[in-house]
């Protein structure tokens, strides 16, 4: 199975991301779980939804309660303009179209239409429903591919600021330190008080 490489445009430092990689955003990660997951998201998301509306949603929805992470296939990733591009290298992704007819789209409710964009999951097993890894891709202009799963630091393998021209290894970089929670001083005082 060849490599899936992707590109990743955001302001996060390689410190960082290499400590937390990239993961659902709280609003859209909350919503996953209140689901009961991904694949129970999708469902209730895509269910009568036309293909032209998730092509919209994907490519305009740079919203903080949608639970994706987005990507590309090229370094430009679709436009975006952040201070770091990171590279993302999947050794067992398997892209499955959802075209007309497909098993897997009927099993998400997509609707049919004529003259609809070409649409393909990419997913770390051949059934989804035993996939932890979930992306929903495009095959137009942006070739932009919007993961509905966390992407582990261990698949970011390079980054490069966006006004350097050669990538540098991320196995070289020191992740940050971990995020330690802030003490509430009022609740602390009001439980030392007791």
């Amino acid at each position: 199975m060849p490599k899936t490489v992707l590109y990743r445009g955001d302001t996060r430092k390689p410190e960082v991301v290499k400590r937390d990689g990239f993961a659902l955003h709280g609003g859209g990660a909350a919503g996953v779980r209140a689901a009961g997951g991904t694949l129970q998201y999708l469902k209730n998301t895509l269910k009568g939804t036309n293909p032209q509306d998730i092509q919209r949603w994907i490519i305009n929805g740079r919203n903080w309660d949608r639970p994706t992470v987005s990507t590309a296939y090229d370094p430009g990733c679709g436009g975006y303009d952040g201070d770091y591009i990171y590279v993302i290298e999947f050794a067992n992704l398997y892209e499955v179209a959802l075209s007309r007819g497909s098993t897997i789209r009927g099993t998400l409710g997509i609707m049919e239409q004529r003259g609809e964009p070409e649409l393909f999951l990419l997913m770390d097993n051949m059934i989804l429903e035993h996939s932890r890894m979930i992306a929903i891709g495009l095959n137009v202009g942006t070739k932009e591919v919007s993961f509905f799963t966390d992407i582990p630091s261990a698949n970011i393998t390079w980054y490069r600021t966006k006004n350097q021209v050669k990538f540098s290894l991320m196995r070289d970089v020191e992740p940050a330190p971990a995020q330690v929670g802030r003490l509430n001083l009022q609740a602390f005082a009001k439980w030392q008080s007791r």
